[in-house]
């Protein structure tokens, strides 16, 4: 039979193992950009009609913005923003002069995290090729957190494991010195 702190100690061990190693669902199903029209960073020798931008998974339908900014923040988008299951796009004024304009969309992913991130493309020939910045980028994170962990999920399983091993042993022979040192 089990000491109670023997018996604490296993299910305490088995439960903190059980959450280390099985990640949760939405952990490791962020949305992440599949592209964009116009890529980052192309150059276009004519203007572009619509600006787009493509996720792996299908978006929320609110919450959703783009706009397309010349060098000097002017805003170069017109009309409404389409959200269309896992696109954002926003047309664009036409024939652009030459230049480097600035996609920055925000979106809501259908596990509920923000997206927001900006791009850059240029137009014809471009003289200042100096891009806006933006304000705020970020996408998340690119790559599933428990991922990263794995070796030390692996360790601590090894650890935990000795450990349980180590008391049962001690126990166990603890048992057998009284056994034998008990007066007959």
């Amino acid at each position: 039979m089990m000491t109670w702190p023997l018996r604490r100690f296993l299910v305490t061990a088995v439960v903190l193992l059980v959450a280390l190693l099985i990640p949760s669902g939405t952990a490791c199903a962020h949305t992440q950009l599949l592209s964009s029209s116009p890529q980052a960073g192309q150059h276009l020798i004519t203007s572009p009609s619509m600006v787009s931008v493509t996720f792996d998974q299908i978006l929320l339908p609110t919450g959703g913005a783009m706009v397309v900014t010349d060098s000097q923040h002017h805003f170069v988008n017109v009309g409404r923003v389409k959200l269309d299951g896992a696109t954002i796009s926003v047309a664009v004024k036409p024939n652009l002069p030459g230049g480097t304009y600035q996609a920055a969309y925000r979106v809501i992913s259908a596990d509920g995290h923000p997206i927001e991130s900006a791009f850059t493309f240029t137009v014809g020939k471009v003289a200042d090729t100096t891009a806006p910045t933006p304000a705020t980028v970020s996408s998340g994170p690119t790559s599933p957190p428990t991922a990263s962990l794995l070796p030390f999920l692996w360790l601590a399983l090894a650890v935990i494991l000795a450990s349980v091993a180590l008391l049962l042993v001690r126990r166990r022979s603890s048992q057998t010195r009284r056994t034998h040192d008990a007066p007959s």
